[in-house]
C-alpha cells in the first residue's frame, strides 16, 4: 500500500489544478528530395472534429480523474498546418499560392489521454486526419485517412509531456504522408521544367 501511494503521489504532483498554455511546434529532419525546389503546393487545412477546441489535454490525478485544462497557444488546425508546413518544405518542396497540386487536410481526431500506471504513466496523443491531393483539374490523385498514436513514459501530469506526445505524433504522421510512394509520384510529375 505504501508503494502504491507513493506512485500515485509522485504522479499527482505538478499543480494539477493549474490551467496551462502550452505551444506545439514539432521539428522534421529529412534531406530535400531532388528536384523539389521545382514544386510548389497549395495547402489546405480544415477542423472536421465534432467538437472543435483548442483545450488539448487535462491533467489527472493518481486515480485517472480529469483536472485543470491544457490549451494550444494557437486554434488546434493551425498546429496541424504549420506542422504539415515544416513537413513538406523539410523534403525541399514549396508551400505557397500558386501550386500546381493542392493538398487538403480535415482533421478529424486530435486528442491527448494521460493513461496511470504503477510506478509512471503513459502521455499518449491521437492524430486522425484525412489528406486529399488534387491536380490543378481538381483531379484526386490521392486520398488517405491518416491515424497514428504516439506515447512517452512519464511521471507528472504537466504540459511538457503534453507537448512531447503530440509533437511526436504530428512528426510520425506526417513524416508518413510526404513520404507515401503516390505522394511523392504526384509531386515529382508536377515540378516546373529545370532552366535552361
Amino acid at each position: 500500500m505504501r508503494a502504491a501511494a507513493l506512485a500515485i503521489g509522485l504522479f499527482v504532483s505538478g499543480c494539477a489544478f493549474t490551467p496551462e498554455t502550452i505551444r506545439i511546434i514539432p521539428t522534421f529532419a529529412a534531406a530535400p528530395e531532388r528536384g523539389a525546389e521545382r514544386v510548389e503546393l497549395k495547402l489546405e487545412v480544415a477542423d472536421l472534429r465534432p467538437e472543435p477546441t483548442d483545450v488539448v489535454a487535462r491533467k489527472v490525478n493518481g486515480f485517472g480523474m480529469q483536472l485543470a485544462p491544457i490549451s494550444s497557444d494557437v486554434p488546434v488546425v493551425d498546429v496541424l498546418k504549420q506542422a504539415a508546413v515544416s513537413a513538406i518544405t523539410a523534403r525541399g518542396y514549396r508551400v505557397g499560392t500558386a501550386g500546381a497540386l493542392v493538398l487538403t487536410l480535415e482533421l478529424l481526431v486530435f486528442s491527448h489521454a494521460f493513461i496511470p500506471g504503477f510506478w509512471s504513466a503513459k502521455s499518449e496523443a491521437t492524430l486522425i486526419f484525412l489528406a486529399t491531393l488534387r491536380d490543378a483539374s481538381g483531379k484526386e490523385l490521392l486520398r488517405k485517412v491518416m491515424s497514428d498514436a504516439f506515447h512517452h513514459q512519464v511521471q507528472l501530469a504537466v504540459g511538457d509531456n503534453v507537448v512531447k506526445a503530440y509533437e511526436g505524433v504530428l512528426v510520425q504522421s506526417l513524416e508518413r504522408l510526404v513520404t507515401l510512394e503516390a505522394f511523392r509520384t504526384a509531386l515529382t510529375g508536377s515540378a516546373a521544367p529545370p532552366p535552361l
